[in-house]
C-alpha cells in the first residue's frame, strides 16, 4: 500500500512550439491529487476518506476494486500537445505492506501503451520511459515513514532526490525527447500496465 500527500509536476523547459504560448502561465506547478479529486464530497466509487491516527491527518483510501484514477492530459496541457522536454515530479509518500511486486505511483499512457511511469518495490524505485527502465535503490526509504521524493529529467539524464538530501543521477537508456506528444494521453495515479495498483493517497 502506498500513501501520498501530494504529486506535483513542475515544467522546467518547454519545447520550441510551446514556449511561445507559456502553457503553465495560469496554474504554475500542477498538483495531480487536486486535479484528480477537486471535491472531497464527490469521490469515485471505491475511494473513501479515513483518518491516519499515527500521522494525525486525513487520507484518501483506495479499495482494491477502485478503477484507475485518470486525468486527461488535455486538462493539464491546455494549450500544448507536447510534454515538457525538461521537468520534475515531486511527491511525499509512505509505503507500507509492500508485496514482492512493483506498485505503481504514476503513469502517462496513450492507447493503452505506457509512455512514462514511476513504480516502487521493496528494493527499487523504477523510472520507465519508452519501455526503458532506470532503477534507483529504495533503501533510502524507511517503511511506514513519510519521505519526499523527486525525479528531474533533463535530456539524457534522470535525477532522483529523497528528503532533499540524497541525490542520485543516472543516464537514461534513451534520451527524453523534445516532442513527446500527449494530446490524447491520460495521466494515471496508482495505475500502470506493468505494476500493481497503489491503494492509498493521503490528503
Amino acid at each position: 500500500m502506498i500513501a501520498l500527500t501530494s504529486f506535483v509536476v513542475v515544467p522546467e523547459r518547454l519545447n520550441a512550439t510551446c514556449k511561445q504560448i507559456n502553457v503553465f502561465s495560469d496554474k504554475g506547478p500542477v498538483n495531480l491529487i487536486d486535479e484528480a479529486f477537486p471535491r472531497i464530497g464527490q469521490l469515485p466509487e471505491g475511494v473513501s476518506v479515513v483518518y491516519d491516527v499515527k500521522s494525525h491527518v486525513h487520507a484518501l483510501q483506495f479499495l482494491p476494486n477502485t478503477k484507475d484514477i485518470q486525468i486527461p492530459t488535455r486538462k493539464i496541457f491546455q494549450q500544448c500537445q507536447y510534454f515538457p522536454e525538461e521537468f520534475s515530479v515531486f511527491f511525499i509518500m509512505k509505503h507500507v505492506q509492500m508485496t514482492k511486486h512493483k506498485q505503481c505511483l504514476l503513469s502517462i499512457a496513450h492507447a493503452q501503451k505506457t509512455q512514462l511511469s514511476v513504480c516502487i518495490s521493496r528494493k527499487k524505485i523504477v523510472f520507465t520511459f519508452d519501455n526503458k527502465r532506470t532503477r534507483f535503490r529504495s533503501s533510502v526509504l524507511t517503511f511506514n515513514q513519510w519521505h519526499t521524493v523527486g525525479f528531474s529529467v533533463t535530456g539524457s539524464h534522470v535525477t532522483m532526490t529523497t528528503d532533499c538530501l540524497n541525490i542520485r543521477k543516472h543516464k537514461l537508456k534513451r534520451a527524453f525527447p523534445s516532442f513527446l506528444e500527449v494530446e490524447n494521453s491520460v495521466i494515471n495515479i496508482g495505475g500502470c500496465n506493468s505494476c500493481e495498483s497503489a491503494f492509498q493517497v493521503r490528503r
